[in-house]
């Protein structure tokens, strides 16, 4: 399944940076989270930080044309 938090900072308007201090990590662990493979626990704090409902995060559209 596809991530999008990047996408989904640009819409926002927010940096990594930015997102880093609101979930009170690293930008070295933000930068793990986004390009890596984050825990479900990570996915809700970057969510809550975001401020949009977890489900955002996914690109669904793209995993169903891939399929």
């Amino acid at each position: 399944m596809s991530l999008r938090i990047k996408e989904v900072l640009k819409e926002k308007g927010i940096s990594v940076i930015q997102l880093s201090e609101k979930m009170g990590v690293t930008r070295s662990a933000c930068y793990q989270y986004i390009n890596g493979n984050p825990t479900a626990e990570c996915l809700e704090r970057i969510a809550l930080a975001l401020d949009v409902e977890i489900g955002e995060l996914f690109d669904i559209k793209k995993d169903k044309k891939e399929s």
